[in-house]
């Protein structure tokens, strides 16, 4: 025999104007969406029977909870009471038999073949009603009910039909779910939120969602088969040059492997935006900017201004020398990379390495706001470059550093095992062959108390053994032959522009990157150094007693600067990467002010 199925009930009435509801409260004014679904959580000890149990709401995961005076809310009881209410006391209810009557001709119509079929009519849905187990100190029981305006509360004594609820299926994509419309409003409970989608949806985290493209994904910018398509404007680009997309598109393809298949939703940008996705003790360093590209203009919304100022005068620059594609992207503008390996959030970063998921850009770090161009401080040169000859400058190893390398501040009892004050020390030891280290003695943050002391033994052993050095300008290296690269809080960013002076790079091993290492060979572009420099002297010596090849490994290093590291080559590489990144996209970028994008 067929099932009969529930008659759909009457149409509701006019919506009628109603001020906004507050977070949190339970309306009985709406006509659907995840909001609107409930689902009756057994008690424990209940034997799994419909006898006594919770509310559940789709929506926040938590439960229909008394709170004090009558009112009725979704968050919990403590703090913070920014999240759902989970089962309790509180939100304890005994149902009427009519929600057990109706899970049972749910449960039958779903097992019967003809249940869609509307083979032998339907039945009315059935109207409940609730009663919570906490009743305070009076005997009456406190019912759940929905008032005039359509607000739910726990009342003794129900007018009408204010306490009774019809229950019917939450419908497709609702299975195990129900909805109840009040009988007094006609209208279905949600759960106001401000801050939740009222459905899940994969075009954002809250609407105006993303409209799906129209066009099919690509891959050729990611395997290099187009042309960079850069006009006039890049004054430093030169002559004759030409963008290599060939050669940076593994570069692109292996930063972008992780969604190679596609399907980068406007979801999971705003996911890879979220303050909640990261820390509470990261969240200064927060990904600081969402960018959108609409038709070559540029929108963004900005969690920190940190750095911000560089990479919006970045951007804007590169889209007047290359038009960008419609794309979205997040970027994190702090040193260190943000994304830990085992999660594939996009995040666009100056530096990242194999512990964490960040795909490189050019280096904000390394732009010159106010002459446009990239790398600085090499942009800065008044002469444009180094016009010393390389046989004239001195034969020294020499470097200039701050107190950047420990991410939150140095230790003084290791003060001589941290690599730039290894360069201080080597120095002191070998004045005729070593002119680095640091121009400060770099103390700690004062932690405990213990580190005042141990701060001013490591100043008295380090005058000692490892003076500071003399600050002085970036236009100092031109008079030296070696340069010996350290790295500071991660990959230091000054590589780019030691590069175009012709000097024969000492460059540390690296646990961190910037976007154009890959392309970097070790004996061709550089002399590679020990992490801790323990081969310090060795290499010195080396490229002494090979000066024509310590030389030429100078030059192919400024060669692949004035190749690659450039405005021109740098916009170039932002135009592929984005472009790569739009193919992986099935979603229109979004622009709107209710979103925060300006």
């Amino acid at each position: 025999r067929s099932m009969p199925r529930f008659c759909p009930p009457p149409p509701p009435p006019p919506a009628s104007p109603a001020l906004p509801a507050a977070d949190w409260t339970f309306v009985a004014d709406a006509s659907g969406g995840w909001a609107t679904h409930f689902r009756f959580q057994p008690s424990w000890g209940a034997n799994a029977s419909l006898s006594r149990g919770h509310l559940v709401n789709r929506l926040s995961g938590g439960c229909v909870n008394l709170r004090s005076a009558g009112s009725v809310r979704g968050h919990s009881n403590g703090s913070p009471q920014n999240v759902g209410a989970p089962p309790s006391d509180s939100t304890e209810l005994v149902p009427s038999p009519e929600l057990a009557a109706f899970h049972t001709l749910r449960s039958r119509a779903a097992a019967s073949s003809d249940a869609s079929s509307g083979a032998g009519g339907c039945v009315p849905p059935p109207a409940a009603s609730f009663q919570f187990v906490a009743q305070g100190t009076s005997k009456e029981p406190l019912t759940l009910q929905a008032g005039a305006d359509g607000l739910l509360a726990a009342a003794r004594g129900c007018p009408r039909d204010s306490c009774r609820f019809q229950l019917l299926p939450a419908g497709e994509g609702g299975a195990g779910w129900f909805q109840l419309r009040s009988l007094s409003t006609g209208r279905l409970v949600r759960l106001a939120h401000a801050a939740m989608p009222t459905e899940a949806s994969w075009g954002g985290a809250r609407p105006p969602f993303a409209r799906p493209k129209q066009r099919p994904p690509r891959a050729r910018a990611r395997r290099g088969e187009v042309a960079c398509p850069i006009g006039a404007g890049a004054a430093d680009s030169p002559a004759g040059w030409r963008y290599n997309a060939t050669l940076w598109g593994p570069v692109v393809a292996a930063a972008l492997a992780p969604w190679a298949e596609g399907e980068l939703t406007a979801s999971v940008l705003d996911l890879a935006f979220s303050p909640h996705m990261y820390p509470a003790g990261r969240r200064h360093a927060l990904p600081g900017l969402h960018v959108s590209v609409r038709e070559g203009r540029l929108y963004y919304r900005a969690n920190s201004d940190y750095r911000l100022t560089l990479v919006l005068d970045m951007l804007r620059t590169v889209a007047r020398l290359v038009r960008l594609p419609d794309v979205e992207f997040v970027a994190h503008l702090w040193d260190h990379p943000k994304v830990p390996r085992q999660h594939p959030l996009p995040v666009l970063a100056h530096y990242v390495d194999v512990a964490h998921r960040d795909i490189a850009m050019p280096a904000p770090w390394s732009w010159d706001d106010k002459a446009h161009r990239w790398p600085q401080p090499f942009s800065k040169l008044r002469s444009g470059g180094c016009p010393k000859p390389y046989a004239s400058r001195k034969p020294l190893l020499y470097f200039r550093g701050g107190c950047n390398g420990p991410t939150r501040g140095w230790r003084g009892p290791i003060w001589q095992f941290y690599p730039r004050k290894r360069a201080n020390i080597h120095t002191a030891s070998r004045p005729g062959a070593v002119d680095a280290g640091t121009y400060d003695h770099c103390d700690s943050p004062k932690l405990n108390k213990h580190e005042w002391g141990w701060d001013a033994e490591m100043e008295k052993e380090m005058r000692a053994r490892g003076p500071k050095r003399k600050i002085e300008p970036f236009a100092a290296n031109c008079g030296y032959r070696y340069l010996l690269h350290v790295d500071g809080n991660v990959a230091s960013s000054r590589l780019a522009s030691e590069m175009h002076l012709g000097a024969t790079i000492f460059k540390q091993d690296s646990f961190s990157s910037e976007h154009f290492y890959p392309l970097l060979r070790p004996w061709r572009h550089y002399v590679p150094v020990d992490r801790s420099l323990a081969d310090l002297d060795e290499k010195y010596r080396w490229a002494n007693a090979n000066a024509r090849e310590a030389e030429e490994i100078g030059r192919r290093a400024q060669a692949f600067a004035r190749e690659h590291l450039h405005t021109g080559s740098v916009a170039c590489y932002w135009w592929q990467l984005l472009s790569a990144l739009a193919d992986l996209q099935p979603f229109a970028p979004r622009t709107g002010a209710d979103l925060g994008f300006r």
